[in-house]
């Protein structure tokens, strides 16, 4: 000090003296101990006030060295009483009044000083010195010149008040009492100097910071003080209050939405200046504000003050003038315990009344047009945003108090935060219950539960109507609905029953994963019951299947049933509607109907009364339940179950994420909206913006990513939709970049990054998507397509900076790291960390983009591990979508490089590969959403490298996917179904239908036993698969019958499915294996070219052929069943197929038996059997089906081979022609070796009397001409094996079975048009009948006699047919009874055959021997139309046909009766019974004895029918004009050798019977004279024998009596040939023929000549010049020898007559004594009544005879 003063001395000497001088004496008395420290003290101050009067600067600073020196010393400051402490403060404070106009440098030195002074811990100042030395800054800062000097004023006041008013350490209460009273004093006092201080002057500064530092510097407890909390609301609140200023008034205060906005919103500004032109007096102001928020917060009638100030500091000033204003909120917000605060005083008051404040102000300054201020106004929002996030993810526990904790807590007690399900309405604003979340997903549910109750009633009303107008429509099937009513509703019941059991026990399983295979075996089980009472209703009752059920619908209901029983129906959420349409519209293959299911909700309603609704999730089954249908819309529970174990939430960290919850959803909008307007500032196009709105535009971003990073963690993911939207919108211009890359063809990485710049903001944008991603689509599945827009653009953009898409198709299966570097870093930021830029290098950019490809591929791998099923079936839909606009895209813009479609679907592929490891259901209801896209894809002709990558992942998929299937579940046949329908949509390539087959053949020697239901699919793969198609330039030789690669391999799939040792898997899939391989039998090119599909179908004959052999073994050897093979063997039962006993031509005319009926000939006497039961058809005994006896296997391998035998045999009609011939040979041997088989001769009856003789019906039918030669081959090949069967066994019923329908395939054969055909049926006939002949037995007999006449009838009725057009005796050929016409055949002639045929059939021996040589006669047919329109035709070959098959049967007929007899009959006759005469030479027996006499009665009949139609033809005349005409005849037919032989047949063997007979002549005569004629031995015939030759002979006695009467008309028509024309008939428009007579001709001839106009030559009949008279009569001559038409009847008549009466005269005395009383009056009426020369030489003969045998002469 005394060196101080010696230099002020020393400095002052020359111009201060009075200075000198007092520093002089002070240095004098400085030292002497008589002066008091107070004067000492008061003496330097002197000097120290006279030394800053001076103007010199050393002074000056020696001055402050002296001040300094005084304060430091310890005699003046530490060592004096607090009294003279505050007298030397004040004192000093006085002698620096000169502080304010001093110099700059001096000035911040005092005031350092000053504030050492005043601020010592150990001494305690009073109010005065602190005002004063407030008054002292105050001034000084007014007038500061320097910048350093005002800040050292207020600092010097900051630490001055802060010291002043801070309590010290460790000191009592009242302590704490005196310091909180002095500080509300001091406040008082500065408040008061506030008030009279212009609020726009410079000093106000200094008090607000005075006043902040107070405030600042109190604890929390002064708020226990209430002076000084009255002073805040009383004084400092009006002083803030006025300083903020007053609002003018204005009309548009609020908005049309009754919201309050700021002063910087409204219309008017004021032109007066305010505080908020001042910056600093406002930043003073706002930190005062943060204090009064600090402090008061905790009490409760203090919130009111501080909205109050709230509102005005922030919403008062214009938008413009709000940097200090969102200064102090990011202060405030970036507080954690400021924050605390806001939410104290929101929970206190009920009311966001202040929160809504600061986010008001925030919001209105980010939509200022002022880029500055909005952008400030986002990195606030961001700050809070930042600060939330972390409040709630650290556990900060001191942030709040533990009775705000308990408030929260206890205010928010439920997980739904609204605060209407906590407060009385009274308690808050309806404007917040309005907006509040709950509230509003509430009112929206409500509605949707309204509108689809309206839309159920609706339908209700529409089903009644529907109903009730189609009462009287289904009356008629109400038996059969109630029945399938009733078992729907006991099944149902029944399934009830089984869930209310199962539940306890499901309840008490640990692990999900046994849930589910509970469940699934529940299903499994339940389906096996079912299955077994349906087969027991069917076996035992013959009640059909009318209800069906499978596993995977019961799998599925089981599923929607625990949702309903457990879940809380309230929001009728998991109604009935929902129940079915879980199942029904699933798009599994589920069997159930409507009404089951209904039934079953009905009683899941019920059943629910029973288990109360469970929360715990923590229960295996109700986490299942809940992984289900996602209700709580939470990641899968066992992935959710690991996470808790690691995160654990606080209690304080639960209170705040509930408190912020509510905080932000109270103004979400605006939180939403505010960083959304700078979004749009960017070129899209071109990527380019200013720098300041790049960093906007990056602040927007960014506010966005922290508002979604705190949405997340308050658990409000379905908020974050809309923030991803506006991100992805922002940062991922996916369009944008696609057009940009076709506009700018750019081949360097630099300059496409140059041009399309990738900026840090979008980069982190994008990892904060995919960061959320889940949780977000967990909440709302709207953000799926903006999430995968945002991956698609990464990949894209990858693509068109670096080129580097990994090409791999496989890629999506293991996902690669690109280097090392990229593996090191966690986060993205770790990356940027090293790029301060905002637009990325190239380097950066590169490692950014592999890092976010990382990121996308980590993410697609966790959402099919982590989501549940409804958020996954949501993303997959939308991926779905995503692939297809692709798809259309890559389609639209050929040109663009960017878009790939695999990429999609390769993610589609990875989360499909993630569904094994989840329950069933999941793939159950997943796999079909995507599966139909997959086909697309496959099938897309356009992308051969779409259509591999889809079919290679598909089959990855199936693989992953494929499971060990329990009983009744068609789950893998779902999984395969993709495969057939690419193929049977016939739109894939050739080379995606080889890869699918290679994929099949793949899992068929991998998988075969994993197959189960997906054998199904895949065999209809094979069979939809169209190998034609497929080149064969792999084949090296050009040989065009070796099979292609596709070939072998399905034949490679054959193969080894048949080296599966599995028998239940062959049982199980047998069928459609079979199916399958008989597809490729099948031939699709030219028959006459050879080709690589018959050479197919010959190796897949083969292949049926070892399954056949290995249906022997597994007849045995298997020991299981499969219940729709032996459901299918019971149909089967009850469903036979037989041949059709009914053809076509039967149809056309009456029974045969109306011939014998209504024109008795031979019937004079009682008939064994009346014609009339030959009409009914032969009964054939009931059979026992085969297998009757066999076990379930058995029954199911039979099922199998009849399957098998049965698909070789329908398959006859389509396979290859070269082929037809080894498959009927095939089939023929497989049906001939069952004699020797495990199955048994029976079992072959079966398959050919059941399969195989229907199949032959039907290919007649069909297609005779088109394949004869293998139907002869067939026909043939079938008759031995039932000649062989029929010798093997004599009385088995099913060998009479077969006989039976065997010969009524051979009689339609025989009457079939085709002449071939009908030969080979007469000789099969033939040949069966006489190969078989010895083990014939009764019943077979009857069988073979009955369809003999069955023949008979069938091969007259053509003739019959026409015959009733014709009237007896007529004589015009156009008809009687209908119009008859000829009309020809286009460019078709009669074959020589036919005509030759027609001459034999029509024309004696006599006659043909007459007619002139066959010449070429144009094909024709008989068109015969009826009076009502009707028109039948019958073609001239086919009548020949059949006709000429009715004489093999008559020849048939004559080997049965006639073989093997021996008459002495003349030489014509002895010719005629070698024709019948087939006996061998081990056979001693002729046929007519092995007869029984019901047997030779039938055969009788077939004679006498075709006698009397012969008979009756010839009694025709128009008939036979009208056949002369159609076969150009020279003379008139008849069918005179037709009769002829039936009644040499018919005669011949009576006579043989009758000769055969032990009767004596006495016997014969006594029963000839008897009138009964019931006797049934000999004595029948022999009377039969005369009568019926009697008729004969009496007949062409008649006949020749006839003819006599007409003598002269019998000489004309004996010389005269009638002259028959054909002419065209005009009335017709068809090439129609009429029969004309010459008479006729010549009128139409003289007609037309009458009409011509013009005179003609008489023409004159010329001779032939070349003719001699004597040629003429030669010509004459040759006509006179034609016979007539009555002649030839009569010879045939005679011929019939004779040939009995002709052997009796060559038998031996004893026969002839024998048969004279039965021919003798036969003989007498044939001689009296007949004119013939042979019947005059008979006479005599006989006459010779009988006298000789009398011995006359």
């Amino acid at each position: 000090m005394d060196e101080h003063l010696q230099v002020i001395a020393n400095l002052s000497a020359a111009k201060f003296r009075d200075l000198s001088t007092a520093a002089k004496t002070t240095q004098e008395i400085l030292n002497s101990k008589d002066v008091t420290m107070v004067t000492l003290c008061g003496k330097c101050l002197h000097v120290l006030q006279l030394a800053l009067q001076c103007k010199h600067q050393k002074i000056n600073q020696a001055a402050v060295d002296l001040l300094q020196t005084l304060i430091r010393d310890e005699r003046f400051m530490n060592k004096a009483t607090t009294s003279e402490s505050d007298t030397l403060m004040m004192s000093t404070l006085k002698s620096i009044t000169l502080l304010p106009v001093i110099k700059a440098p001096i000035q911040c030195r005092i005031l350092t000083l000053i504030v050492e002074l005043m601020c010592k811990e150990e001494r305690r100042i009073i109010i005065e010195i602190v005002m004063e030395a407030l008054t002292l800054c105050m001034q000084t800062y007014g007038n500061a010149e320097e910048r350093s000097v005002q800040l050292a004023c207020r600092a010097a006041v900051t630490q001055i008040f802060s010291s002043f008013c801070t309590l010290p350490q460790n000191s009592h209460c009242q302590e704490h009492t005196a310091i909180f009273m002095d500080v509300t004093s001091l406040l008082n006092e500065v408040i008061k100097c506030a008030n009279v201080t212009n609020p726009q002057s410079d000093q106000i500064i200094i008090l607000l910071d005075a006043i902040y530092s107070i405030l600042n510097s109190q604890p929390i407890t002064i708020i226990n003080h209430q002076p000084f909390v009255n002073i805040i609301w009383r004084e400092l609140s009006p002083c803030m209050m006025k300083m903020l200023g007053e609002p003018e008034k204005s009309n548009h205060d609020i908005t049309e939405d009754n919201e309050p906005f700021g002063r910087g919103q409204r219309s008017m500004t004021t032109n007066n200046k305010t505080i908020f032109d001042h910056p600093e007096i406002v930043l003073s102001l706002y930190q005062i504000i943060e204090q009064l928020l600090r402090i008061l917060a905790g009490i409760d009638g203090m919130r009111s003050v501080l909205e109050a100030i709230f509102h005005k500091a922030l919403l008062y000033p214009r938008v413009d003038q709000r940097s200090e204003a969102l200064r102090i909120i990011r202060k405030i917000t970036k507080n954690e315990e400021r924050l605390a605060d806001i939410i104290l005083i929101s929970m206190s008051s009920k009311t966001l009344t202040l929160w809504t404040i600061i986010i008001d102000c925030i919001f209105e300054c980010s939509n200022s047009t002022n880029i500055d201020i909005s952008s400030e106004a986002l990195r606030t929002l961001q700050t809070f945003l930042i600060t939330a996030c972390q409040m709630c993810e650290t556990d900060s526990e001191s942030v709040l108090s533990t009775k705000l904790i308990d408030n929260i807590l206890s205010y928010f007690s439920i997980d739904n935060i609204s605060l209407a399900s906590a407060v009385d309405d009274e308690k808050h604003d309806n404007k917040h219950d309005d907006i509040k979340e709950s509230e509003i997903k509430r009112n929206n549910a409500m509605e949707d539960l309204k509108n689809r109750n309206e839309v159920n009633k609706v339908l209700e009303k529409l089903t009644k109507k529907y109903r009730g107008e189609e009462t009287n429509v289904v009356n008629c099937n109400d038996s059969k609905t109630n029945k399938s009513a009733e078992k729907e509703l006991e099944s149902a019941n029944c399934y009830i029953k089984k869930l209310r059991d199962a539940i306890p026990e499901w309840l008490q399983i640990k692990s999900t994963i046994e849930v589910d295979e509970a469940i699934q075996e529940f299903a499994s089980n339940f389906f096996s019951e079912f299955m077994i009472a349906q087969k027991d209703a069917f076996e035992l009752y013959g009640q059909t299947q009318s209800h069906f059920l499978n596993s995977d619908a019961i799998y599925l209901t089981t599923y929607a049933a625990l949702a309903v029983v457990f879940y809380e129906n309230n929001m009728e959420t998991f109604n009935e509607f929902w129940f079915i349409n879980e199942v029904l519209h699933s798009g599994c293959i589920v069997y159930s109907s409507n009404h089951w299911l209904t039934v079953v909700y009905e009683n899941l309603i019920k059943l629910k009364m029973e288990f109360q609704p469970l929360d715990d999730t923590k229960i295996p089954l109700i986490s299942v339940i809940e992984d289900y249908t996602g209700r709580s819309a939470q990641r899968m529970s066992d992935v959710r179950r690991i996470q808790e174990v690691f995160t654990k939430q606080s209690k304080h960290s639960l209170a705040v994420c509930k408190a912020y919850r509510w905080l932000l959803l109270e103004n979400w909008n605006k939180l939403l909206t505010a960083p959304s307007k700078l979004l749009s500032v960017r070129n899209k196009q071109q990527r380019i913006i200013r720098p300041k709105a790049a960093e906007a535009f990056d602040q927007a971003i960014y506010t966005l990513l922290a508002l979604a990073k705190l949405c997340t963690a308050l658990g409000l993911e379905e908020r974050n939709q809309l923030i991803i939207e506006r991100l992805v919108i922002a940062s991922c211009p996916l369009d944008e970049l696609r057009s940009f890359a076709i506009q700018e063809k750019i081949d360097s990485s630099t300059e496409r990054l140059n041009r399309w710049p990738l900026r840090k903001g979008d980069v982190i944008a994008m990892q904060t998507i995919l960061d959320i991603a889940i949780d977000c689509g967990l909440c709302t599945s709207k953000c799926w397509n903006d999430i995968i827009r945002c991956t698609e653009y990464i990949c894209e953009v990858e693509k068109y900076f670096f080129g580097i898409i990994n090409q791999d198709q496989t890629c999506w299966m293991s996902p690669v790291s690109f280097n090392s570097a990229i593996d090191k870093a966690q986060h993205i930021d770790d990356i940027l960390s090293g790029d301060s830029s905002d637009n990325l290098s190239g380097q950066t950019a590169c490692r950014i983009l592999q890092f976010l490809m990382s990121t996308v591929n980590r993410f697609y791998e966790r959402v099919g591990k982590e989501l549940n099923l409804a958020s996954l079936c949501e993303l997959m839909q939308h991926l779905v979508i995503a692939s297809e606009n692709c798809q259309y895209y890559v389609n639209s813009q050929k040109s663009n490089s960017l878009v790939d479609p695999t990429v999609i679907l390769g993610r589609i592929f990875a989360i499909s590969t993630t569904l094994s490891i989840r329950p069933l259901i999941h793939a159950m209801k997943i796999w079909p959403k995507v599966s139909h896209h997959i086909v697309q894809c496959a099938s897309l002709r356009s992308d051969g490298k779409l259509n591999f990558f889809a079919i290679d992942g598909l089959g990855i998929c199936i693989a992953k996917l494929m499971i060990n299937e329990t009983n009744g579940f068609c789950y893998n046949q779902l999984i395969f179904q993709p495969l057939q329908n690419i193929l049977c949509a016939e739109m894939c390539l050739e080379e995606s239908q080889e890869q699918i087959v290679t994929l099949l053949a793949t899992f068929v020697h991998s998988h075969a036993d994993m197959i189960g239901s997906g054998w199904r699919p895949l065999f209809s793969a094979l069979k939809a698969l169209r190998i034609e198609n497929h080149s064969e330039s792999d084949n090296n030789a050009g040989d065009i019958t070796a099979i292609s690669s596709v070939q072998a391999t399905i034949l490679d799939i054959f193969s080894a499915y048949l080296n599966i040792k599995n028998t239940n898997i062959l049982i199980s899939t047998a069928l459609d294996y079979i199916a399958c391989v008989l597809q490729y039998l099948h031939s699709t090119g030219f028959e006459s070219i050879p080709s690589s599909n018959v050479t197919m179908a010959s190796a897949a004959l083969q292949n049926l052929l070892k399954m056949e052999r290995m249906l022997h073994n597994l007849f045995d050897s298997a020991d299981c069943s499969d219940q729709h093979l032996l459901q299918r063997l019971t149909l089967r039962e009850r469903t036979q197929h037989c041949v059709d006993r009914y053809l076509n031509i039967s149809f056309l005319m009456e029974p045969l038996s109306t011939v014998l009926i209504e024109e008795p000939f031979f019937f004079d006497i009682e008939q064994k059997i009346p014609p009339t039961d030959l009409d009914r058809l032969l009964e054939t005994p009931e059979l026992i089906i085969p297998w009757k006896n066999y076990t379930a296997s058995r029954r199911s391998c039979t099922e199998v081979y009849l399957s098998l035998l049965e698909g070789l045999i329908a398959v006859t009609f389509v396979c290859p022609a070269s082929l037809q011939s080894n498959l009927l040979r095939t089939i023929a041997e497989l049906i001939k070796e069952q004699v020797d088989t495990k199955f048994g001769i029976n079992f072959g009856a079966y398959g050919l009397s059941i399969l195989v003789f229907p199949m032959l019906q039907q290919w007649m039918r069909k297609d005779a001409a088109k394949h004869e030669n293998n139907l002869k081959q067939a026909i043939g090949l079938f008759t031995e094996i039932v000649k062989q069967y029929l010798i093997q066994t004599e009385n088995n019923p099913w060998v009479n079975r077969i006989l039976f329908d065997m010969l009524i395939l051979l009689t339609e054969c025989i009457t079939c048009t085709t002449n071939r055909i009908s030969r080979l049926g007469y000789a099969c006939l033939k040949f069966l009948i006489k190969s078989s002949i010895h083990s014939l037995t009764p019943e077979r007999w009857t069988i073979i006699i009955r369809s003999l006449w069955n023949a008979t009838g069938l091969t007259l009725t053509h003739l019959r047919f026409l015959m009733q057009y014709y009237v007896v005796d007529s004589n015009d050929p156009n008809g009687d009874l209908g119009n008859v016409c000829i009309a020809a055949v286009e460019n078709s002639n009669f074959s020589c055959e036919t005509l030759l045929l027609a001459q034999q059939i029509f024309l004696m021996d006599e006659q043909i021997s007459s007619t002139t040589e066959l010449e070429e006669t144009k094909k024709r047919e008989v068109v015969l139309c009826n009076n009502d329109g009707t028109e039948q035709r019958i073609g001239g070959d086919e009548l020949i046909s059949i006709l000429t098959s009715h004489y093999c049967i008559l020849e048939l007929i004559g080997i049965l009766l006639l073989n093997g007899i021996d008459l002495p009959v003349n030489e014509q006759t002895v010719a005629f019974l070698k024709k019948f005469d087939e006996q061998t030479e081990s056979d001693n027996k002729c046929n007519l004895h092995k007869l029984s006499p019901d047997d030779i009665t039938i055969l009788f009949y077939c004679l006498d029918g075709s006698l009397l139609v012969a008979r009756n033809f010839d009694k025709r005349l128009g008939l036979k004009m009208l056949i002369q005409g159609l076969y150009d005849f020279p003379v008139l037919p008849n069918l005179c050798k037709q009769a002829v032989l039936a009644w040499t047949i018919r005669s011949l063997a009576m006579y043989e019977i009758v000769r055969k007979c032990p009767l004596g002549k006495e016997t014969i005569v006594e029963y000839l004279l008897s009138s009964n004629g019931s006797i049934k031995d000999d004595k029948y015939y022999i009377k039969q024998f005369q009568l019926c030759h009697r008729e004969v002979c009496t007949y062409l006695c008649c006949l020749e009596k006839k003819l006599s009467r007409e003598a002269l008309r019998h000489l004309a028509i004996s010389h005269i040939t009638p002259q028959i024309t054909l002419i065209r008939n005009d009335a017709m428009d068809e090439n129609l023929y009429k029969l004309v007579s010459s008479e006729q001709t010549t009128e139409i001839i003289s007609d037309y000549k009458r009409s011509k106009f013009a005179q003609t030559l008489v023409p004159t009949k010329r001779g032939n010049p070349f003719k001699n008279d004597n040629e003429r009569q030669q010509t004459i001559a040759e006509d006179k020898l034609f016979l007539s038409d009555g002649e030839i009847r009569c010879c045939a008549w005679t011929e019939m007559s004779l040939a009995i009466l002709e052997a009796l005269l060559r038998e031996e005395n004893e026969q002839f004594e024998k048969f004279l009383p039965i021919i003798y009056e036969n003989a007498a009426i044939l001689i009296s009544g007949s004119s013939n020369v042979r019947v005059r030489e008979f006479a005599g003969q006989f006459l010779r005879l009988l006298s000789k045998f009398h011995r006359f002469s």
